[in-house]
């Protein structure tokens, strides 16, 4: 047995393996289980006299994940970080054990959740998070959080927070280009944190732009932003914040802190409120012109926001130019996505357009709707103009024995796919038939070395390709990065989950 024993605040040091079984025997006899998930367990234990612990077991792959918490919270001493007592590393049993300080309250999650929290409330609880991350990021191992949420942030009944949860946290490495522990809560996560950049203060910036998203609307989506008022420079901060790359966002915690106190200022409110009459008196001289106008000639408006994507590779094909995200998500066309693959191809060898525009023909100025299985066809001229490693795919009878060839509903558009393929090789031609199944085939195992994934997502639940579904703007975009990253990146995500929920919301 490895333990690293820690003085408990109601008595005496433990000084061998003895005395630590004695001492927790008590402990583990009279917890309360709070939450179970897999192979961890959370337990609220109290002392003889009277002092409540959080007390955390965890078997096989989790293990590592108690040690790495019990370790950062040993180099904090603040009364914003719960204390670390006891963590107790057992091979023999396959199991370690953590006991913390428990922090009285509730979640920041449960307490935004009661009620309307306006802008200059949110404000005032970002910044003490701020002030918080500081405390967190300097240092010599400048340890950084990494699942900032408001479920792991717990307030108090005097308004004063606690960061809990510790089991992502590691300090900040300028020798390693990714991280090499990739947990994480991927509705939260910087789109560094899926594996293709290391993290640092600026993905602790990140995630207190999705904290305070959360705070204003009730969700992690930044979308929801635009029908909360607030002031102008609120708005364009948590943009910043959840810029998709590290290099354009806020560079410390500082600078947002500060941002957030002048926010704050007498002076900054009651220009904000000026700012709302004007703008509320211009609204109405405006609806007045626009009832005023002829048909046709109607004023027509609309706002724009910084938006940040929940899906790293959506974020990825719009900071590369493929495409933009629609928020209705329609039916893609043929002429739309032949767009965002030339896009692509553009950017891996502007010189393999020529080949993709004679295998596409009229396809690349129809307006037709398309379906996963016509998608199918179109990425795979794609490929194949390309060449290369993107018109490589691997072994895909293993993906076939599980799936399986739907032959008989896969039909891609005959109006649109009627030509045939000359081999460059033989001279031969190819058939619809073998275009249409090397189509197939491609879709089936083609991945993207930045996610891992199939360049088309196959349905689990009905166990197919879903050929005769209509093919989304949003599919048709992330097939088409994709592809893209099946070239050019050598990153791959490996989603994790949150270890815990913090003791306020259990």
């Amino acid at each position: 047995m490895i333990a690293r024993i820690d003085n408990l605040r109601s008595g005496g040091a433990l000084a061998d393996e003895s005395e630590i079984r004695r001492a927790l025997k008590p402990l583990l006899k009279d917890a309360v289980l709070l939450r179970e998930a897999d192979d961890r367990w959370v337990y609220r234990a109290v002392t003889a006299e009277g002092q409540r612990l959080l007390l955390k077991r965890a078997r096989g792959a989790c293990r590592a994940v108690l040690c790495r918490e019990f370790d950062c919270l040993r180099a904090l001493s603040s009364s914003s970080f719960p204390a670390a007592y006891l963590c107790v590393d057992e091979d023999e049993h396959d199991e370690t054990i953590l006991i913390r300080e428990y922090i009285e309250g509730v979640s920041l999650a449960d307490y935004a959740g009661s009620r309307a929290l306006g802008w200059r409330e949110a404000a005032r609880i970002g910044a003490r998070v701020c002030t918080i991350l500081r405390e967190l990021h300097k240092g010599g191992s400048r340890t950084i959080y990494r699942d900032l949420k408001a479920d792991n942030i717990i307030r108090s009944d005097d308004g004063s927070l606690v960061l809990v949860d510790f089991g992502t946290a590691q300090a900040a490495s300028s020798s390693k280009r990714t991280d090499t522990v990739l947990i994480m809560t991927p509705e939260t996560a910087a789109p560094e944190q899926f594996g293709y950049q290391r993290s640092d203060e600026r993905t602790d910036v990140y995630g207190l732009g999705m904290l305070m998203t959360c705070l204003l609307t009730g969700a992690y989506d930044p979308r929801l932003l635009a029908g909360h008022a607030m002031p102008r420079a609120l708005r364009r901060l948590i943009a910043r914040c959840l810029r998709f790359d590290p290099a354009h966002r806020p560079h410390d915690m500082r600078s947002v802190e500060r941002a957030l106190n002048r926010l704050q200022s007498p002076l900054r409110r009651r220009l904000f409120h000026t700012m709302c009459a004007a703008a509320l008196l211009v609204a109405i001289a405006l609806a007045a012109l626009n009832s005023a106008l002829p048909v046709g000639l109607a004023l027509h408006w609309r706002t724009t926001i910084g938006v940040a994507y929940s899906d790293p590779e959506l974020a990825r094909a719009v900071e590369l130019g493929i495409g933009g995200v629609r928020s209705d998500n329609p039916q893609v066309s043929a002429d739309q996505f032949a767009l965002m693959l030339s896009r692509m191809i553009r950017l891996v060898d502007p010189d393999k357009m020529t080949a993709f525009q004679v295998d596409m023909g009229s396809a690349m100025d129809s307006s037709q709707p398309l379906s996963r299985a016509d998608g199918f066809v179109m990425l795979f001229f794609a490929a194949r103009a390309i060449g290369g490693s993107a018109a490589a795919w691997g072994d895909w009878h293993s993906l076939n024995d599980t799936i399986g060839l739907p032959w008989d509903d896969y039909k891609p558009s005959q109006a649109l796919f009627s030509m045939r393929i000359y081999s460059e090789r033989t001279g031969d031609q190819y058939s619809d038939f073998i275009i249409h199944a090397a189509a197939y085939f491609f879709a089936l195992a083609k991945t993207s070395r930045f996610s891992g994934r199939n360049v088309f997502d196959y349905d689990s639940a009905t166990n197919s390709m879903r050929t005769a579904d209509p093919l989304t703007y949003e599919e048709a975009l992330l097939a088409a990065v994709r592809l893209y990253d099946s070239v050019n990146s050598q990153r791959k995500i490996h989603s994790g989950k949150a270890v815990e929920k913090s003791e306020g919301s259990g």
